[in-house]
Formats: structure tokens, sequence, C-alpha cells
């Protein structure tokens, strides 16, 4: 699994290829040119638990 991160809203992007467009989820940027980095299954979930955690924790 492929992952970008926003560098305008700070949010993870993941794709399983690296082709074509690639717009922010959140914002709508256009991040093509953002680094790519490879990103294993687990990594992600970890990834979404964090912030979902996060998220839990203002509201």
């Amino acid at each position: 699994m492929l992952q970008k991160t926003c560098p305008s809203c700070q949010t993870n992007s993941y794709s399983s290829t690296n082709n074509g467009m690639w717009i922010c989820p959140s914002c709508n940027r256009n991040i093509t040119t953002v680094k790519t980095y490879q990103n294993s299954q687990k990594e992600m979930i970890q990834n979404q638990l964090l912030r979902f955690s996060h998220y839990k924790r203002i509201i």
C-alpha cells in the first residue's frame, strides 16, 4: 500500500498504485508530486486508529 501525507492538511492518503493524479481526500489538493511511502497494512491501520483516538479526545 502506498501512502502520501498532504502538506496542506497533514492527512494521510493511501493507494495501491502511483499512476495518475493523486488528490487529497480531505482538502482536495493535488498531491501527485508529494513523496510516496510504502506502507504495510498493519501500519496503515495503526495510523488510522491513532488519528481516531486523537480525534475522539478532542470531542
